[in-house]
């Protein structure tokens, strides 16, 4: 099977943005470049397997999952690609 093509939308963007700048200002560059990377590596995965990570309580999205750092991407499946269109706090309420 063919990857899909991942891709983040804006509002995904500035929350992956605003993760770094807080694992920066919190941990520092090691462990921020390291939580950005995680949810990078899990975005990579969606593409190779997107509809295996579980259904969210949001219609029409599935959540994936980061082991590392608490963070869920919440992702949209279609026939052409995977759209990251958000990346939560696992304590937030989805």
């Amino acid at each position: 099977m063919q990857p899909k093509a991942v891709e983040f939308s804006p509002r995904a963007e500035r929350q992956l943005a605003g993760i770094y700048a807080w694992y920066l200002d919190n941990a520092g560059g090691a462990v921020a470049v390291e939580a950005v990377n995680s949810i990078l590596d899990a975005a990579e995965r969606l593409a190779t397997l997107p509809a295996t990570y579980r259904a969210a309580a949001r219609a029409g999205l599935r959540e994936y999952v980061i082991e590392r750092f608490p963070y869920l991407l919440l992702h949209r499946v279609s026939a052409h690609r995977i759209q990251v269109v958000a990346i939560i706090h696992q304590s937030r309420k989805r």
